[in-house]
């Protein structure tokens, strides 16, 4: 039958939305800016699950303008790997500012989260060829990757998992140890500056840390973390019971925060407003085997079933919107990505 009413009109609209982004990303195309690219498409398919779900669309009055857009996204996706199959090296000899450890190791951070990305995509898809000159790449380029702020930590995510399925489990754990450890040097100290918040993405980070904020934009990030309780918890997975218990004394020290959107639809949209604040002052001990348990059984509803049931725009998702990535999302992604764990 016809699509009626409201999903009509909510039809047309992604239909629209679509036809006038592809306009506007093409310019980064045409510029061979393949990771904003990446990301404008990304956010595209987010506006459109987004509308499906408030919605409530059948999937016939959305699918179409999501597979057009998962088309433009993957020819991004592989403009960025093939530019960097071109290269030896990611040096920008140019631009002599752009080779400090901090802006190279963060230019690092985001092509190699987007090259893992696009392995386990074409892991999926069965595309042996794609996967291995991901892989030379990461191996080569991945000493270089600087810690900025915990908007960094779905990269950190994927290139373990990489690692570990492809170097051995001892180098996927080493970066997320690596990861803990750098959360807890921040916020060592009597005035410690701690770690940005997912909200703060790399370029602002990097704004911060060279000075280039007024004052009225900076923030206290000390005391608390977005994502050391989501890294603790695959090291649990993995049953690395002396690492946990080297980090925790001073881990449970820090306050864990996560910001829950309220229903499935705002999940999708880049600040929440119907969701809660949920902070977890952790000091005291815990079971390891109540840890076990509950981290090895992921709540299938703990993030919205249309990222499951289409399942290609997970780790996009995750790339693009770092403060969506809960610790429930990174079981769900340990799960399905990582296979370390089941979705009940």
């Amino acid at each position: 039958d016809a699509v009626s009413g409201r999903g009509r009109d909510a039809k047309r609209a992604v239909e629209s939305m679509v036809l006038i982004a592809g306009y506007i990303l093409e310019q980064y195309e045409r510029a061979e800016n393949h990771v904003s690219a990446v990301e404008g498409w990304t956010v595209v398919a987010a506006v459109i699950l987004h509308v499906a779900t408030r919605e409530k669309l059948r999937s016939r009055e959305y699918e179409q303008s999501l597979n057009l857009v998962w088309t433009a996204f993957y020819r991004s996706l592989e403009g960025l790997q093939t530019e960097c199959l071109k290269r030896d090296h990611f040096i920008e000899s140019r631009y002599i500012t752009a080779e400090r450890d901090d802006i190279r190791g963060a230019r690092t951070m985001l092509t190699l989260g987007w090259l893992a990305a696009k392995y386990f995509i074409d892991k999926k898809n069965t595309s042996q060829e794609s996967s291995g000159s991901i892989l030379t790449i990461v191996k080569r380029e991945h000493r270089a990757l600087r810690f900025l702020g915990e908007s960094d930590w779905p990269y950190i995510l994927l290139l373990s998992l990489l690692l570990e399925r492809t170097a051995g489990t001892s180098a996927g754990e080493g970066l997320i140890q690596a990861w803990i450890r750098s959360i807890i040097i921040m916020n060592r100290g009597s005035d410690p500056a701690g770690i940005p918040s997912p909200y703060w993405l790399q370029e602002r980070v990097l704004a911060l840390n060279n000075g280039k904020l007024a004052a009225y934009e900076k923030e206290k990030f000390s005391g608390q973390s977005y994502t050391i309780h989501s890294a603790l918890d695959m090291l649990v997975r993995r049953l690395l019971r002396q690492a946990v218990r080297y980090f925790w004394p001073t881990a449970s020290q820090l306050t864990f925060a996560d910001y829950l959107p309220g229903n499935s639809a705002e999940w999708f949209l880049w600040r929440g407003y119907n969701g809660y604040m949920r902070l977890d002052d952790s000091q005291r001990s815990v079971s390891w085997s109540n840890w076990r348990q509950a981290v090895h059984k992921i709540p299938r509803n703990s993030v919205p079933e249309i990222l499951i049931e289409d399942s290609r725009w997970l780790l996009p998702f995750a790339l693009t919107y770092p403060h969506r990535v809960t610790r429930e999302m990174t079981g769900v992604i340990d799960a399905v990505i990582g296979e370390r764990a089941d979705l009940v």
